[in-house]
């Protein structure tokens, strides 16, 4: 099977995915992950981070008057286009971060429902 450029993009768009969910796996306690469960999941994990990294620049473009372009999508169809290796750092950083907020949240979460039981009544 060979490694074509197609290819290569849509593995790209999973990485930001793939750091979650590795993250989530070497963190979290859960049953064996299934291929098509990891598949899945870090494709909706990169869409969401992709998602968020578009939402940063479009802040930033509005706020500061910044012309910043996202070439990634365009990248992926547009044989021509380059690939913005800066979107994909990024949003793989944005990974790391919703990561470690959302484990930090949940184990927050967990910790304080006890007393959120014993002031707000059910």
């Amino acid at each position: 099977m060979a490694l074509t450029e197609f290819t290569f993009k849509i593995l790209l768009l999973f990485l930001p995915g793939i750091i979650s969910l590795i993250i989530i796996d070497k963190l979290v306690p859960h049953k064996k992950i299934t291929p098509f469960y990891f598949l899945t999941y870090s494709f909706v994990l990169g869409f969401i981070c992709y998602f968020f990294y578009y939402g940063l620049v479009s802040f930033l473009n509005n706020t500061f008057n910044l012309n910043t372009k996202i070439w990634f999508i365009e990248s992926l169809v547009n044989k021509d286009a380059r690939i913005d290796i800066y979107a994909i750092i990024w949003a793989s950083a944005n990974a790391v971060h919703l990561r470690t907020y959302d484990l930090c949240h949940s184990w927050l979460d967990q910790d304080i429902r006890p007393i959120k039981n014993l002031w707000i009544p059910a």
